[in-house]
């Protein structure tokens, strides 16, 4: 997702960017979801959310939607990403075969937050650029989710540095 930094003398005058995590180890999605949210908006003291990242084990897959509605109710970020994975990894703790869901939020005074959603198509061999950002975007931020066992993470890094030269990506 790219973003853009607002520079203005808004930007500088005390408006940091913070960041909050919390680990829910719970197999009740509702009550990992009020869990996560109670912490986050504790740590957070008060700040507007503007990103939420949701991780989450195949316990929560089924619930996805409960999941994703509830933290927005709570949060009300204006961006909330996330998506199921075999494992969950929050601070130093992976975890592989337990139920978990694990929230990351920040508060990101004077960025652009513009969601994007490409596909690729293995029978096609080719990527989808739908609602892509127009090529030239200088200087923004990528944050990329991909299914490990279907997308072909160097050609899509590859396409990234065609498309965005100099863009910052993380994966």
């Amino acid at each position: 997702m790219p973003g853009s930094l607002s520079s203005g003398p808004s930007a500088q005058r005390g408006r940091a960017f913070q960041f909050a995590a919390a680990l829910s180890k719970t197999g009740d999605t509702e009550a990992a979801a009020r869990d996560l949210a109670d912490d986050v908006l504790e740590k957070l003291a008060g700040k507007p959310i503007d990103l939420a990242c949701v991780f989450f084990s195949s316990h929560h897959a089924v619930r996805a939607e409960v999941l994703a509605s509830m933290l927005t109710e709570s949060l009300r970020p204006r961006l909330l990403i996330g998506c199921s994975g075999e494992g969950v990894i929050s601070g130093s703790e992976e975890l592989e075969t337990a139920p978990a869901v694990t929230l990351w939020a920040a508060a990101l005074p004077g960025v652009g937050l513009d969601p994007f959603r490409s596909s690729f198509s293995p029978t096609q061999d080719q990527f989808q650029l739908a609602g892509w950002p127009s090529p030239g975007v200088d200087n923004a931020p990528f944050l990329l989710f991909a299914d490990p066992y279907t997308t072909p993470v160097q050609e899509v890094l590859g396409l990234f540095e065609d498309r965005y030269p100099g863009a910052q990506k993380g994966t």
